[in-house]
């Protein structure tokens, strides 16, 4: 992650060297920003999802996706010139009980970690938000997928989702949920833009 301040107004800058190619994304600083202090939060959540954040904002200047994210030491660096570090702080994300065997989630819509676990969050919207893994089904195979689940919202439903297309997972997609507005029923149902058959 880099601020580079010789732009008009300065750039935010994420990326991966040698993997230009693969992750390099910038986003333009607000004007006034350029000399002068800049408080700078990176954050990767489920998904390998990196956000830049810029003087408590609540928006990022830059979102993106890098799938090749592997994790690795934290430090600082300058580059073509003198820069001065104050107040550095850690923060690990993942609730130890969020605990689970899958891998590289995509979220599409409001997720995040908590207490409780990994939370998906469409109480002022309605509609669906969903979570994908990179684990891939292959067609006609036998498999197992559980997990525990609690709903917060008591009119609200949740459950485990298979998609033919996580990147757009509305297409079609089967679902074996709890849903407690209709009284805590338990479903399964397939879904291709409506559903089909439940």
């Amino acid at each position: 992650l880099q601020i580079n301040n010789y732009h008009e107004n300065g750039k935010a800058r994420v990326f991966n060297v040698p993997n230009l190619d693969l992750l390099d994304s910038d986003g333009i600083l607000e004007p006034g920003t350029r000399d002068k202090p800049i408080h700078l939060k990176l954050t990767v959540s489920p998904g390998n999802i990196i956000r830049v954040y810029v003087n408590d904002a609540a928006t990022p200047v830059v979102e993106t996706t890098y799938e090749n994210y592997a994790g690795g030491y934290l430090g600082l660096c300058s580059y073509n010139g003198a820069a001065t570090f104050s107040n550095v702080t850690f923060q690990e994300s993942q609730e130890p009980n969020f605990n689970t065997n899958l891998t590289g989630f995509k979220e599409e819509g409001t997720w995040s970690i908590t207490n409780k676990g990994y939370r998906g969050d469409n109480d002022d919207n309605g509609g669906n938000v969903f979570s994908f893994s990179d684990v891939v089904i292959p067609e006609g195979a036998s498999f197992i997928l559980e997990g525990d689940l609690h709903i917060d919202n008591p009119k609200g439903g949740a459950g485990l989702v298979i998609a033919q297309n996580p990147a757009n997972p509305y297409e079609t997609w089967i679902c074996a949920n709890i849903d407690k507005y209709y009284g805590s029923t338990t479903r399964l149902f397939k879904n291709n833009g409506a559903d089909v058959w439940g």
